[in-house]
């Protein structure tokens, strides 16, 4: 898919606002929370990069290891738990909402905090984030 998507600016183009509208929580209209300017550059910096494939060559990965095979997303074996501190941040409405019970077995959490509703790509909108890194520190 990653071949085809680097041959095609449009085809690129209409997987990425399909993969934005899909994952937002814009009830379908894409422009209700994204200028046009904001997604024609992203558009352009995979295109003009050239990295579409480099960008899905993770999720590629983890899918062939069966990380993403809903029985088992932490992959084949579970990792070391960590206890570096960790603060989580989870949306209402993500695609796939981490469980606080199976990230308090995986890490040592300190901070949990379901965010404001506007779903995985609000990430880019970035004083909700550093309000939450504040609160952690």
């Amino acid at each position: 898919m990653a071949w085809a998507l680097n041959d095609s600016p449009v085809g690129l183009a209409a997987w990425l606002l399909e993969r934005r509208r899909n994952w937002s929580d814009c009830n379908g209209d894409l422009y209700s929370r994204y200028t046009r300017d904001f997604l024609l550059t992203n558009v352009c910096l995979y295109w003009f990069t050239q990295s579409i494939a480099s960008s899905m060559q993770l999720y590629a990965e983890e899918f062939r290891a069966g990380a993403i095979a809903g029985d088992n997303f932490l992959g084949s074996a579970p990792p070391a738990r960590i206890e570096t501190p960790t603060g989580i941040g989870v949306y209402p409405e993500e695609i796939a909402l981490l469980p606080r019970k199976l990230c308090e077995q995986a890490v040592n959490l300190v901070h949990w905090n379901v965010l404001p509703k506007e779903g995985i790509l609000r990430r880019l909108k970035l004083p909700i984030l550093r309000e939450g890194a504040a609160h952690f520190l």
